[in-house]
């Protein structure tokens, strides 16, 4: 019997021991003590941080020095999946946003009715400094105010509140914020602050530190995360003594810009591409090149004319077999790879992304002014690519539209340089499937009905 137990302690620890080394140190690449935010009323103090490797830390207690008296405690978390070092340095230039938070609660009763409360903080594999002013330093402290120091508004307008950015169930919020305009500002430092949606959850919003003008100014607040739903998102803002609350629509407010560059994307296979807003809609700018559906399964490439013309299953090629034109045009896939419904709900497109529907076509022909003059606006300028004359070309909506041609259903490859070909992902009859096609010899962007099996060439949408 003692060698039963004994054999089972061991197997406990053995379990244990591999469970520790699986489990992930986190890191983080920068602390910010120079932006912490103090809550005096509730006692927290929050602390942002970048590029975190989203492994865990340890719970921790710091004690202050100068004014001594006083514990921030910080419970056991991870650190959130981040940026790369090339973000961080975006965003310490000031282009991008704070990546997460550390909360801490502040306890005791302080050595001193003013003065400054220290703490030195280690966590992560980097090490800061922070202070919290006590009594009458601090205007949120209830040990008197001093005007002197502190800054005063004498009132903030919420119900103004201009959003910038796309909010949208599920999205990363990506350059979205708001500004808050307030009257009475005294010219004084204020310290940064952040807050959480009410609501619809997920969302944060993050307030750098700065100066009041003397007068009536803004207030600028970064919005980061993703909406756990559409819906209402609150934020009960306090600043300087005044509160409101904010309240943003999620999925209601979509104000991309009308036509411009958008951030690259990056498929499976490590393909990058550019993108363009349109409308309301965000584009590849280019044509599809992938190999692989997004979950890591192979997409066949067919060169057999026979064994292309007899399939009912996903495939992709290149325009006449010839790797040399995937880097202009990208590869042509049949109907089954790109439909959900006929390659077992895979993805062509990059997470996050997808083939779009007959609808969404029209969605952007129509704001290009419809069929008879979007085919302009969408096609590369010139005849570098598209044979003479390439008519009415302008691309002023920047979707770059290329003659990649198609493969007939029988295996055979036509007008390459002629027209561009794209999928949608609706079907027509149980043969056929809607496109896309631009022409080199007209300005149309016509609706077209094609064989399931033809090969044509793939444009991804930002779901």
């Amino acid at each position: 019997m003692k060698h039963i137990l004994y054999f089972l302690l061991f197997v406990t620890i053995i379990l244990s021991c591999n469970k520790q080394v699986e489990e992930k140190i986190g890191t983080i690449t920068y602390l910010d003590c120079e932006n912490i935010v103090y809550d005096s009323l509730n006692q927290i103090i929050t602390i942002p941080f970048y590029g975190g490797n989203g492994g865990n830390y340890a719970a921790q207690t710091l004690n202050s020095t100068g004014i001594t008296g006083l514990t921030a405690t910080l419970k056991s978390g991870s650190f959130s999946n981040s940026k790369t070092l090339d973000d961080l340095t975006a965003t310490l230039q000031g282009n991008d946003d704070v990546n997460g938070f550390l909360t801490f609660k502040l306890s005791g009763t302080p050595s001193s009715k003013k003065g400054i409360a220290y703490f030195d903080l280690s966590i992560g594999g980097q090490n800061c400094s922070f202070s919290i002013p006590i009594g009458s330093n601090n205007n949120n402290q209830g040990g008197g105010t001093d005007t002197n120091n502190n800054p005063i508004i004498s009132s903030l307008d919420c119900e103004s509140v201009n959003v910038l950015g796309t909010l949208k169930k599920g999205q990363s919020i990506i350059n979205s914020y708001f500004t808050i305009n307030y009257s009475g500002g005294n010219g004084k430092y204020y310290s940064a602050q952040s807050y959480g949606s009410k609501g619809v959850s997920g969302l944060e919003i993050y307030l750098q530190s700065g100066t009041l003008t003397n007068g009536s100014g803004s207030l600028t607040y970064t919005i980061t995360g993703t909406p756990s739903s559409s819906g209402t998102a609150q934020f009960d803002i306090s600043f300087a003594g005044k509160s409101c609350t904010v309240i943003i629509n999620v999925e209601n407010i979509i104000q991309t810009p009308t036509t411009g560059y958008g951030p690259n994307i990056t498929d499976i296979d490590g393909n990058t591409y550019k993108t363009v807003y349109i409308g309301t809609q965000q584009w590849m700018a280019e044509n599809l090149k992938v190999t692989k559906y997004n979950d890591g399964t192979a997409i066949p490439n067919v060169t057999d004319n026979t064994q292309w013309s007899n399939l009912t299953t996903g495939a992709r090629c290149y325009y006449n077999n010839d790797a040399a034109n995937n880097a202009k045009y990208g590869k042509l896939y049949n109907w089954y790879a790109v439909s959900p419904t006929t390659n077992n709900n895979k993805n062509v497109c990059p997470a996050g992304w997808h083939v779009p529907t007959d609808a969404e076509w029209t969605v952007l022909i129509d704001y290009l002014g419809g069929e008879n003059v979007a085919g302009g606006k969408m096609k590369e300028v010139g005849t570098t690519n598209w044979i003479s004359p390439n008519t009415n070309a302008t691309n002023v909506s920047l979707f770059t539209g290329l003659p990649g041609g198609f493969r007939y259903s029988f295996g055979s490859f036509y007008f390459i340089g002629l027209s561009g070909n794209w999928w949608s992902s609706t079907e027509n009859i149980a043969g056929d499937a809607w496109t896309r096609y631009l022409d080199g010899n007209n300005g149309l962007a016509n609706s077209f009905n094609n064989l399931k099996r033809n090969g044509l060439s793939v444009r991804c949408l930002r779901d």
